[in-house]
């Protein structure tokens, strides 16, 4: 008896653990967003790694301008022998340590600093041996003296740092599509989940009328072509329904892919469209307000104006490319060669030099002028490819405030609407009460009232991921999202006080 106790007992919490297991996951926006960015493969894969590998790009390019030093060591040895059998030769150790540093400056010049020394042990077969060592230090310059390879500065640093610039940037972008992605697929679902509801409800009113019309066919009330039609509607229902099924479920699977859960993974979508429109509201949106937004925070506004400038860049760098040069070099070395480490500095020898270079270009066979025309057909394209997208992003703003508008105006008379169909479902039910209209009667007044909710949440739908859609147009999204973050949880804990 005992046994069977702990067995049942044993089944209960099997039981119990598999429905825990089955329950859903409930999500509300936040905690959907956040999943996002925890979660989604290609953000992960894609952005997050791409802004990390051109942070070490960028790191590795700059290592150029960083102090560098190398250290070499050798050993060789030589022998010969002559006809009269007699031997020579000898073996040999060096070293060569070297350092160098280069440094820009202003106005397009470089300046590279070196140091270093030879040190080498030679020894004869003949037991006689010598050190020797040749230390240095060297200064070079270099200064374009044309006004344009002047004003092209360090094309190099300005290509290096645009180029993480540009990750860093695409970055943000990713953040914004991801906001904007998982917002829209949550609302879709949510979309999808009430308007296969409404379905069921309007399936289930239709085969109760069917029910009824066979009764009244029987009895004489009805045509048979009536109820016909009463099964055509039916049929047409049925497949609506499939329809939407296969929709709800494309919908969950592609926001559970999106959020990086499996697809067995049941959630529970617990911000409603009403609650996100507290927090999204924009009133009356602004088209100036809204354009002035984006001309200063669109990242790609930015990333057309760092395209832009490499452009203007590389112009300056290929006009100024065979134009005059200055270079200054100087260096001063010591050698000394001694039987005795200690004595190498004894009898050392002295020397340096100073040098100066000026290049000029005479003939370069129409080089340099392809080169020009090309920079600049480059640089052309580049400034029209700028005001296209600026045009672009007037008429993407202009587009969105209308809709918001619209969305609005519409809001406005829904909510009209379903005061009136609210009030037209009471009076449904007191005549119900006193028998003057059937049940059908009553749950289609009540089906005309889930329609008007669904209608009303649609529209909510399509003013949350509109307002979005501004704030991404604006370049402001990730910044709003934060805010609205803040909001919402304020929100959560007022609630709990209460």
């Amino acid at each position: 008896m005992r046994l069977i106790r702990i067995l049942t007992l044993i089944f209960i919490g099997l039981m119990t653990a598999q429905t825990v297991c089955a329950a859903p996951i409930e999500l509300n926006l936040i905690e959907a967003v956040d999943l996002a960015f925890e979660n989604n493969q290609d953000f992960l894969y894609q952005d997050v790694y791409g802004l990390r590998t051109a942070e070490l790009s960028r790191q590795s390019s700059l290592a150029a301008y960083k102090s560098q030093s190398s250290l070499s060591l050798g050993a060789n040895q030589t022998g010969s022998r002559t006809l009269s059998s007699s031997e020579s030769g000898d073996r040999s150790l060096q070293g060569d340590l070297s350092w160098n540093l280069q440094v820009p400056f202003k106005w397009g010049s470089f300046v590279t600093f070196t140091a270093g020394m030879d040190l080498s042990r030679r020894d004869s077969l003949s037991g006689d041996g010598e050190y020797s060592s040749s230390p240095y230090l060297g200064l070079s310059w270099s200064q374009p003296l044309s006004h344009s390879g002047i004003k092209a500065g360090q094309g190099s640093l300005r290509r290096i740092e645009t180029g993480y610039e540009n990750a860093r940037l695409n970055f943000q972008r990713a953040r914004e599509n991801l906001i904007y992605q998982t917002i829209s697929s949550y609302f879709r679902l949510f979309e999808a989940r009430q308007a296969l509801d409404l379905a069921e409800k309007q399936f289930d009113l239709t085969n109760n009328l069917l029910n009824l019309s066979q009764v009244r066919l029987e009895a004489g009330e009805i045509a048979e072509l009536d109820l016909i039609q009463i099964k055509v509607q039916r049929v047409e229902e049925e497949a609506n329904l499939m329809a939407l099924k296969r929709s709800l479920r494309s919908n969950r699977l592609d926001f559970l892919e999106m959020l990086g859960l499996e697809t067995e993974t049941q959630i529970e979508l617990t911000t409603s469209p009403e609650e996100a429109i507290k927090f999204l509201a924009v009133e009356n949106p602004s088209f100036e307000d809204a354009l002035a937004k984006a001309m200063t925070h669109r990242i790609d506004l930015k990333q057309s104006d760092i395209n832009l400038e490499l452009a203007e860049l590389s112009m300056q760098e290929t006009v100024s490319a065979n134009k005059t040069r200055l270079s200054l070099n100087s260096k001063y070395q010591r050698s000394g060669s001694n039987e005795k480490f200690s004595g190498l500095t004894d009898d050392a020898s002295q020397s340096w030099q100073v040098g100066a270079s000026v290049d000029f270009s005479l003939l370069d066979g129409g080089r340099d002028k392809t080169g020009i025309e090309n920079a600049r057909i480059s640089l052309d394209q580049a400034r029209y490819s700028r005001q296209e997208l600026e045009r672009s992003i007037r008429k993407e703003i202009e587009n969105i405030v209308e809709a918001i508008k619209t969305d609005e105006a519409r809001l406005n008379i829904l909510k009209v609407n379903l005061s009136i169909v609210e009030e037209s479902f009471k009076i449904s039910q007191i005549k119900y009460e006193e028998g003057m209209i059937t049940s059908d009667d009553v749950l289609r007044s009540q089906l005309a009232l889930f329609r008007m909710k669904d209608t009303i949440d649609r529209t909510n739908i399509s003013l949350i991921i509109n307002m979005v859609g501004l704030f991404k147009a604006e370049g402001v999204l990730v910044e709003e999202y934060e805010a609205w973050k803040e909001a919402m949880k304020e929100d959560e804990y007022a609630q709990k006080d209460e």
